[in-house]
């Protein structure tokens, strides 16, 4: 068999089994990974009554394992939860409270959907996908806090095979916090994040 012919097989072979890795009623299984960082200014009244304000620098590792399901062709949506390891530097601008290094581990639990702009025997796609999750995690200062979070990313996937494909996303991230003190004081965090995973197709 000359090259030619092999070319021409291993062509059709490859057109053949892209055909069914985004129709309906396929399972997706698999998840991303992250680093995120920010900044945040928290001012408050502390149990003395005297005003402060305390600097926070943070940096977000982040694992998220996920389960969808296509509901319609190039369309899935599913189950997703993330593992965060979150590294924080505070500092006290004013006042007497705050200020240190904490390493915390948190998770959360929500939903994403997601949905592939170019045809489903392309073996190079776009896809755009939206998540919410809530969650709760300790701050520096032994107080804990409720937040959801919501993220908005898109970016190219390219398949190996009729089944794997690796992915780069770019995205926004907004979270929205609640305090479980006194203060009940509402924290907002948002900014932008890169993304790389991996997600194993199955046929039903």
């Amino acid at each position: 068999m000359n090259y030619r012919k092999t070319l021409t097989i291993c062509s059709l072979l490859l057109t053949l089994c892209t055909f069914a890795q985004l129709e309906k009623n396929t399972w997706l299984v698999g998840g991303n990974g992250s680093i995120n960082s920010y900044n945040r200014d928290y001012a408050f009244i502390d149990q003395f009554g005297t005003n402060s304000l305390i600097r926070y620098k943070s940096q977000l590792y982040e694992m998220s394992p996920k389960i969808g399901y296509f509901f319609f062709n190039k369309f899935a949506g599913g189950l997703k939860i993330s593992l965060v390891h979150e590294k924080s530097d505070s500092t006290t601008i004013m006042g007497n409270s705050g200020g240190g290094s904490t390493n915390t581990f948190y998770y959360a639990v929500g939903f994403y959907a997601r949905y592939y702009l170019l045809d489903k025997e392309k073996l190079f796609n776009i896809v755009i996908e939206s998540e919410y999750q809530k969650g709760n995690k300790q701050l520096d200062s032994g107080i804990t806090s409720n937040f959801n979070q919501l993220n908005l990313s898109a970016g190219p996937t390219v398949f190996f095979n009729s089944s794997v494909a690796m992915e780069f996303l770019l995205g926004y991230k907004r979270t929205e916090s609640r305090l479980n003190d006194s203060s009940q004081a509402n924290l907002l965090d948002n900014g932008f994040q890169a993304l790389i995973g991996f997600q194993v197709h199955l046929k039903k």
